[in-house]
């Protein structure tokens, strides 16, 4: 049997459909294909139409109509564009999805920070002392493991080595340069863990939200459907069976009109719910949303740099070139 599907999908055609196809099934009572043996046991009977029930010929199963298979595969479809996306998009909740070699800092930083509660703990003369230890971070703990927190650590250490030969940091030009970038690195891998937890937050949960309960509940309609169909089905193929007595033919009219009815409506509400979820707004604002936070990420770090440039410009390069050149001067005329 085929249904008609109209542009918004004609529901007084589909329930016309079925109501033909009711009076061509009570024309064909007394044609029945399987008459069944008037002395089987209750229980027999039911057993053998619960398996022809599982078997139903095809000529006997209801066919949906295409423009409802179609939304049936727009929204398997949706489906698994967001499943591609999320498994995309849930690296920015791995804190050092940048920066691969920070397994092995993260080996070190573990011995190192071991260490030093072992250190601290073997101290502590109270319990008191020793709960503070365990809680306080340790001094390798203080940087995420971004990219943009190590090129930080690097700048520092770096420049802290500069400043052992020369404690003056006045006079090194590099030294103030490595503390200008390490700032702005440190800066920036901030920035980046904001921009990981709103993308987060904003995104990914809530492509999972639609997922799980958006999907879960069209999902829920359509197996509805299925279900409403089949008792349907069954209802017909039951009359075509069996030899049914007058009384009999009435009681199961009466029930393939109300399983009509719940086809009809459970297949209004999936409809409904389908092409509610494939409309595309929903999803292209959740996409300008990435694009946004994303934006406002870059547009951040390029400020940052403009700003890092120009603070590097303003800083004199000959500085210790020159203090050389004055104590060489001095040194002569003292000889003098």
């Amino acid at each position: 049997m085929s249904f008609s599907f109209a542009k918004n999908f004609n529901f007084q055609n589909f329930s016309s459909s079925l109501q033909g196809s009711l009076k061509e099934i009570s024309k064909d009572v007394n044609n029945a294909l399987k008459p069944l043996n008037e002395n089987l046991q209750p229980f027999t009977q039911k057993t053998f139409r619960l398996i022809q029930g599982r078997f139903i010929p095809n000529e006997d199963v209801s066919e949906l109509p295409q423009e409802y298979l179609l939304l049936e595969k727009k929204c398997d479809t949706l489906r698994n564009v967001y499943k591609q996306l999320l498994s995309v998009t849930q690296t920015y909740e791995i804190e050092g999805y940048d920066y691969p070699p920070n397994l092995k800092e993260s080996i070190v930083d573990f011995s190192k920070a071991f260490s030093e509660k072992v250190q601290g703990l073997a101290a502590a003369a109270t319990t008191e002392e020793a709960e503070k230890i365990l809680s306080t971070p340790s001094s390798s703990q203080q940087y995420p493991n971004t990219l943009a927190h190590a090129l930080s650590r690097a700048c520092f250490s770096s420049r802290n080595l500069l400043l052992k030969i020369d404690q003056n940091s006045n006079r090194n030009a590099l030294a103030k340069v490595l503390f200008l970038l390490g700032e702005s690195q440190r800066d920036i891998g901030d920035k980046r863990l904001d921009q990981d937890k709103l993308i987060f937050q904003e995104f990914n949960q809530k492509i999972q939200d639609i997922l799980n309960k958006s999907f879960k509940e069209t999902t829920d309609d359509r197996k509805k459907v299925e279900t409403s169909r089949l008792v349907f089905d069954q209802l017909r193929h039951e009359i075509k069976l069996d030899k049914i007595k007058r009384e009999k033919l009435i009681e199961l009219n009466n029930k393939l009109e109300i399983a009509e009815d719940e086809l009809v409506n459970n297949t209004a509400q999936a409809v409904n719910s389908m092409k509610k979820l494939i409309d595309p707004l929903e999803s292209i604002n959740l996409i300008k949303i990435f694009i946004k936070i994303q934006l406002n990420y870059h547009q951040f770090i390029v400020n940052k740099y403009n700003t890092l440039l120009t603070e590097i410009d303003k800083i004199p390069i000959d500085d210790e070139e020159e203090e050389d050149d004055d104590d060489g001067e001095t040194d002569s005329s003292d000889d003098e």
